[in-house]
């Protein structure tokens, strides 16, 4: 039982991997057919790939009022990717 349970992992680590190449090189396709100059930037999971795969990009987070929290998040992304923020 043993040696399948291996088996089934390695093939799942497999499928994964093969999944997240496909993810990327769809993103960077789309970005490209898309070009931007700048992106509305959370700091959350999905702006801050984009971001890590589109170097040179400008950042835009809004703050609104008492929903501060992205602020955070954004101030950490843009350190961490080196980008340019600009914030409101």
């Amino acid at each position: 039982a043993s040696g399948k349970s291996k088996t089934c992992c390695c093939i799942k680590r497999d499928y994964m991997k093969k999944i997240t190449q496909e993810l990327k090189t769809k993103v960077v396709e789309s970005m490209r057919r898309n070009k931007a100059d700048g992106m509305l930037f959370s700091g959350g999971l999905d702006t801050s790939i984009l971001a890590g795969i589109n170097p040179g990009i400008k950042a835009i987070t809004v703050n609104l009022e008492s929903y501060g929290e992205d602020v955070g998040y954004a101030a950490s992304m843009v350190k961490l990717f080196n980008i340019k923020q600009h914030q409101r």
